[in-house]
């Protein structure tokens, strides 16, 4: 009897593999190595994707606490951290930024 894994010529695992960032911008805000590049493209962000980004690595609270802070679901947060992390990365290779 054939299996799914025979059926399907990828697994799930290979398709959501992503491409590893040595220093991701949100690891760079909590650690400081970088911060001030990072803090600078920030500022272009949309003010919805920058708050969220700002409470959540800067301040270090919870998914929970931002959420209820900002008053939004937690998954509408989780997705403005998702996007403004992305937007801050476009915007820091598009800067030619050398992160440590």
């Amino acid at each position: 009897m054939a299996t799914r894994k025979h059926l399907v010529p990828w697994s799930a695992s290979t398709r959501s593999r992503r491409r590893v960032r040595p220093h991701p911008p949100e690891t760079i805000l909590v650690a400081g190595s970088g911060r001030g590049a990072v803090l600078e493209a920030m500022q272009s962000l949309l003010e919805k994707y920058r708050v969220v980004l700002y409470h959540r690595y800067l301040i270090g609270l919870s998914e929970a606490e931002v959420a209820r802070i900002l008053g939004i679901p937690r998954g509408t947060m989780k997705s403005r951290a998702s996007r403004g992390l992305a937007r801050l990365r476009v915007l820091l290779e598009a800067e030619g930024r050398d992160l440590p």
